[in-house]
């Protein structure tokens, strides 16, 4: 299901009825409501049925002449087992009123454990209404930790944008102009469950290639792609320069770590988490010998 509200926004559902959301302005997106033990119970058609034994026997005191003191005591003890049961049919119903009343809190066996779930009808726009069971102790921790997972995989590795290229090599004393493609940034996320939601975005920071030769180059952003293939020079904001071959038959090890940061906001505070892809080559790297004539 997907709307437009500021940009594409898709709602699923996911493990545990927490609803995760994709693009737009961030922030909770649907309407959540919290059913009572009471509605919860009318919504399945769940009868609870009190087992009140019945309500005791009063003896009628004679009218035709005066009750002896016998007839009198067993009346009265028998009137005060009746207004003792009845208090405590009223206190009874009373307490089953605020049972009803209280927030769903339903016991639900999972990998063996049992974890008490509240019932929640939630609305999206776009979506029909659901009826779903989420966790009591899902709070923000557990939505971050959701929506972390699901935007490490989202982020690309780096592509690298080397020249010379990984494919041709390099050469002693050229200069190296070092950069990664653009990599793509992954949409906002929201997760929400009930009260509690927690938004997530992504933003590209740094980018570091390590030479393998023990030199490590960090760069801002996507580092600096080469525009004219001429130049011998490297990189003045993002270059590096050899300047030994290779050993025989095996390269450097080039390997370049694309960092990112992870900013978030929830429904009670905020943070910034990091996340580094990395990947590696190897990197051949050749002397080129001049020879002059006499």
């Amino acid at each position: 299901m997907a709307v437009d509200l500021g940009g594409t926004i898709e709602v699923r559902t996911r493990y545990n009825g927490v609803t995760i959301s994709e693009g737009g302005s961030g922030g909770p997106r649907c309407s959540w409501r919290q059913f009572s033990m009471g509605e919860y119970e009318d919504f399945h058609d769940i009868s609870v049925v009190l087992n009140e034994p019945p309500l005791p026997d009063v003896p009628a005191l004679p009218t035709a002449r005066e009750p002896t003191a016998q007839e009198l005591a067993e009346h009265d003890q028998a009137q005060e087992a009746y207004d003792l049961e009845v208090e405590r049919r009223a206190e009874a119903a009373r307490l089953e009123q605020l049972r009803r009343a209280q927030p769903t809190n339903i016991p639900w066996r999972q990998a063996g454990e049992v974890i008490p779930h509240a019932f929640y009808s939630v609305y999206c726009p776009g979506a029909a209404a659901e009826f779903v069971y989420v966790a009591i102790d899902t709070d923000a921790t557990v939505l971050l930790d959701e929506l972390e997972g699901l935007m490490r995989g989202r982020i690309p590795s780096p592509q690298p944008d080397v020249s010379p290229s990984v494919e041709a090599g390099g050469i002693v004393n050229l200069g190296m102009w070092l950069a990664i493609a653009p990599p793509v940034v992954p949409s906002r996320l929201t997760a929400e469950a009930g009260p509690r939601w927690v938004t997530m975005t992504a933003a590209h920071s740094v980018t570091s290639f390590e030479m393998g030769t023990g030199d490590v180059v960090v760069c801002d952003g996507s580092g600096d792609p080469i525009v004219d293939l001429d130049t011998v020079e490297a990189s003045p904001v993002c270059g590096y320069t050899y300047r030994q071959p290779s050993p025989a038959g095996v390269g450097f090890v080039l390997s370049i770590s694309s960092e990112w940061v992870l900013p978030w906001v929830s429904s009670s505070g905020s943070g910034v988490l990091s996340h580094t892809q990395t990947v590696a080559f190897d990197y051949d790297v050749d002397e080129v010998q001049t020879v002059g004539r006499g």
